[in-house]
């Protein structure tokens, strides 16, 4: 059982841990949703359709970088539950050279297959230029959103929370800046709407290493950045959750863009990527709770304190169906006015 005063102290740390981490999800979710009200409302429907059939492309690089950044944060935690430094600093150290290391070989595979992935997500000729446009800009600057969704997690279990939060704020207003000029100032299409995107993850992950640097990188050896065999298999073993759990909505995406297009053509499309803006968003706020408890049980876990891990997992389920609830009636009530933000036309 847990004590009254343990439990005081649990609850300050969750609500310390879980809270930043849905902000923070929540807004990494609405770097797709502000390229999606620039786009339909400069653009037009055909834009969104584009944005939404490659969507996908990009949640791979997301999903990649959250695996491996989770993945490094876990073994971070336990060897700090240990108080093992030397294992901190390698798995600190290695994770941020898988990071690069993805962040630079999966943009390369994915642009290179690019045709193939179009043809595969569906596009159509008539939005084949809008969604080509679109990702080639998003993958040549691939490692950015890499670097900044990987080292999130990084920052999180070192107990900055709020730091991680406010770095992931300063990349959406920059990107909301930026969208703005690029796509209605200079017109340039879903070109400038992706890169927009891209600079502004690019602030995340500047502040991110910036910090890391400060605070970490310049201690660490040049062998610290090596990671061995038997530490990539641990991060890939617990990173698959992340990674699967990232990509899954995605998928689920893809084939009902190709039922849209099947059924509905392009406009039955469009009329779903607002959905998937929206469910995205909604998906990724929970997330954050998971993501959040996850430095609290790591720690618990290498102390053996099995009833506190019981205790977040129950709070944790709680919280969750609470915000389920909570979004499925703000959604319901506020359905109208989220489809007139994205510019959709009338029919």
């Amino acid at each position: 059982m847990i004590e009254q005063n343990q439990k005081k102290i649990i609850n300050q740390q969750f609500y310390s841990y879980v809270m930043p981490s849905m902000i923070t999800m929540l807004l990494s979710g609405f770097y797709a949703i502000v390229d999606g009200l620039f786009v339909g409302n400069a653009v037009g429907n055909h834009g969104l359709a584009a944005i939404n059939l490659v969507y996908p492309i990009q949640v791979i690089l997301s999903a990649s970088a959250l695996g491996i950044g989770i993945g490094g944060a876990v073994i971070y935690s336990a060897c700090l539950g240990k108080e093992d430094q030397k294992g901190m600093t390698h798995a600190l150290a290695s994770t941020m050279t898988l990071l690069v290391s993805i962040g630079i070989l999966l943009p390369i595979g994915l642009r290179l297959a690019l045709p193939w992935l179009l043809e595969l997500l569906g596009t159509t000729p008539q939005l084949y230029d809008h969604a080509h446009s679109y990702i080639v800009i998003a993958l040549l600057g691939g490692i950015l959103p890499v670097l900044g969704n990987g080292l999130n997690p990084i920052l999180r279990n070192q107990g900055n929370t709020y730091l991680a939060t406010i770095f992931m704020s300063c990349g959406l207003i920059t990107n909301i800046l930026l969208d703005y000029v690029f796509v209605f100032v200079f017109a340039m299409g879903l070109s400038g709407a992706a890169l927009a995107t891209i600079l502004a993850q690019g602030i995340v992950a500047f502040l991110s290493i910036l910090y890391l640097w400060k605070h970490d990188f310049h201690t660490l050896q040049r062998q610290d950045f090596v990671p061995s065999i038997s530490l990539i298999k641990k991060i890939a073993s617990i990173g698959c959750s992340p990674f699967g759990q990232t990509l899954a909505p995605s998928l689920i995406i893809v084939l009902t863009n190709w039922m849209c297009l099947r059924y509905g053509g392009n406009d039955a499309v469009t009329i779903y990527s607002v959905v998937s803006y929206i469910l995205c968003s909604a998906q990724l706020l929970l997330q954050g709770i998971g993501d959040g408890i996850q430095p609290l049980i790591s720690r618990n876990y290498s102390a053996k304190r099995f009833h506190e891990i019981h205790y977040l997992h129950q709070k944790a389920l709680n919280l969750t169906l609470i915000f389920s609830l909570f979004l499925l009636f703000a959604i319901w009530w506020m359905k109208e006015p989220l489809i007139s933000l994205f510019g959709v036309s009338e029919a």
